[in-house]
């Protein structure tokens, strides 16, 4: 067979393209290219696994999960602690979790799950050797939405009214204020969302949320005008467990008229822990957790933190409860410092008008009109002094009660728990 030049020429036209593309691209003066794989980084498994902590926190909706993503994103360094935030179902059943689940170190309650459960025995009558809490966080404040043709909490008696999921911190709060209250109501148990049209159709007559204020949930009534917060009453059988404060219509424009104030009730939140015994693996893990977020709570009341973290105080104690060993340990070597850091005293205006409140709480209190100015003024210096230990508890302007003689928990210690942990 006999080729042509023209074939030659083809022939000869393709194998020199086929040498030019196997010439590597350095021979060819072209630069290499960038490598699409991804960059494997390779991580100490033992180590990661070693230094993590799971906290269980609340609801998407919730400042309790806001909080601990918080956490997550100021302390989370990598492989000396990593934090792990878990959606939770509530108060009560973050407690059950912290004392029970697997890989949950931690989680945020509220300051009256153990009382309650100390009272009932639903989870062992060792509860308050078993569960110990590492910081008071933010108090949350106790909403009760109805229409507003009810004109005072008392109307909701033999009422339905949503109490929230089973489990949750609201459930138990709406159940253990009405009883203390003396108001018997039909509880009914449903998400929040759902509850709030229930209000509108007249299946249900008021809902009951705690959450910090002002709760996202409440844009709704940016869109309903026919509903109202109910003011809650600071009786007496609320004292021990709650603190007074108040909405006002910057917190909810649409439920507050302006320049009035819808006075409520708040429940500190606490970041709860099983009391681990001291030189064991998860004693060690919290210790790490609490050693980190003291020395950098500074970060937490920075832009963009929830808001909420300027309540909180690291020294506050919670009345019932007893510190974890290490977080007390901790603040004793580092007062001096905790006490330049605590918040600043109130501003003169907030003063005055405390002074108002409290002036008026007072003359509401059997003999409290009676008492003589010197007994006024210590009272009201123990009120001040007894809002700046809770953190900014209740809200500037709002009344108060000053803290009770032996109200106090005993301090911290590393008693072992006799109860036993699965994990």
């Amino acid at each position: 067979m006999v080729l042509r030049a023209s074939s030659w020429g083809g022939l000869l036209v393709l194998l020199l393209g086929l040498a030019i593309l196997e010439t590597p691209a350095s021979a060819q003066g072209a630069q290499p290219r960038a490598s699409t794989r991804p960059t494997v980084v390779q991580v100490d498994k033992v180590r990661l696994n070693s230094n993590t902590v799971g906290i269980m926190s609340g609801k998407s909706d919730s400042a309790h999960l806001a909080a601990v993503e918080d956490m997550a994103s100021v302390l989370d360094s990598g492989t000396d602690l990593r934090i792990i935030a878990m959606i939770g179902r509530g108060a009560l059943q973050n407690v059950q979790d912290v004392l029970s689940l697997q890989n949950t170190d931690m989680g945020v309650t509220h300051a009256n799950v153990l009382s309650y459960l100390q009272k009932t025995n639903l989870l062992g009558p060792d509860i308050r050797d078993r569960l110990r809490f590492v910081t008071k966080l933010f108090n949350e404040e106790v909403h009760i939405v109805a229409k507003s043709n009810v004109a005072d909490l008392r109307d909701l008696k033999g009422q339905r009214v949503n109490t929230g999921e089973p489990g949750s911190g609201t459930a138990l709060t709406a159940q253990l204020i009405f009883e203390a209250l003396g108001i018997n109501i039909v509880p009914v148990g449903m998400v929040q969302s759902d509850a709030l049209v229930a209000i509108q159709s007249g299946e249900i007559a008021a809902t009951v949320l705690v959450a910090g204020k002002p709760s996202p949930l409440f844009d709704i009534f940016r869109l309903k005008g026919d509903l109202k917060l109910l003011p809650i009453p600071y009786e007496e059988a609320l004292e021990a467990e709650y603190l007074p404060t108040q909405f006002t219509h910057d917190d909810y424009p649409t439920l507050v008229p302006e320049g009035e104030t819808i006075e409520t009730v708040a429940v500190p939140a606490v970041l709860a822990v099983f009391n681990w015994r001291k030189g064991t693996d998860r004693y060690r893990r919290v210790a790490t957790f609490t050693e980190a977020f003291f020395s950098k709570f500074d970060e937490f009341r920075k832009p963009p933190r929830h808001p909420k973290w300027r309540e909180v105080t690291l020294n506050a104690d919670v009345p019932g409860w007893t510190r974890f060993a290490a977080a007390q340990e901790w603040l004793d070597r580092n007062a001096a410092q905790i006490g330049k850091a605590a918040p600043a005293a109130p501003a003169a205006a907030n003063v005055d008008a405390q002074r108002r409140s409290f002036t008026e709480f007072l003359s509401a209190q059997p003999g409290g009109a009676n008492a003589n100015n010197a007994d006024k003024e210590a009272l009201f210096r123990q009120f001040l002094d007894f809002m700046q230990r809770q953190g900014g508890g209740a809200a500037a302007g709002a009344a108060a009660t000053p803290a009770k003689p032996g109200a106090a928990p005993a301090a911290g210690g590393a008693a072992p728990a006799p109860g036993q942990r699965l994990w």
